[in-house]
């Protein structure tokens, strides 16, 4: 996914820049769009095992949009698709889904967002890491407040 998206690095530097943040003892938060065309149930597993495996803080799994101007917007345009660029959804609204990668529905995609999101907030190692770097009061609570909505997904 990383090549079909242009990124310019591979799995394993990005694994090595998140050790290396880790060790400087900053947080780190991944962001990562699912859905994009090309995806795979797969790439999908893949992409929520690395969130996984590299500890980060925080992990946002949006969905993919498509937005104008955009090289992907571009490329599905040529193979017909039509989106509505006025009324583009929130990128967080896992339930208005615009565009759904060959050979998945579009429940598969919100189902692994919703998912996603639980098995990354929900492990108890990540639960125990998080509140051992938390460092106020304030902050505890919004990570309450945080892993109750995750629940309720």
């Amino acid at each position: 996914m990383l090549k079909i998206l242009n990124k310019g690095s591979s799995v394993e530097q990005n694994a090595q820049a998140v050790r290396w943040a880790l060790e400087a003892g900053l947080g780190v938060r991944g962001d990562f769009i699912i859905g994009t065309p090309g995806e795979t149930m797969e790439s999908l597993e893949n992409t929520l095992a690395f969130t996984k495996r590299t500890k980060l803080d925080y992990a946002h799994f949006n969905k993919f949009v498509p937005y104008p101007g955009t090289e992907l917007y571009q490329r599905l345009q040529a193979r017909g698709y039509q989106f509505d660029s006025k009324n583009l959804p929130p990128i967080v609204d896992h339930a208005a889904i615009l565009y759904v990668p060959d050979g998945m529905t579009r429940e598969q995609v919100k189902e692994f967002l919703d998912r996603a999101h639980r098995e990354f907030y929900l492990r108890p190692s990540h639960v125990v890491r998080r509140l051992r770097r938390t460092g106020s009061w304030h902050e505890f609570i919004g990570q309450a407040r945080g892993a109750l909505a995750i629940v309720g997904l």
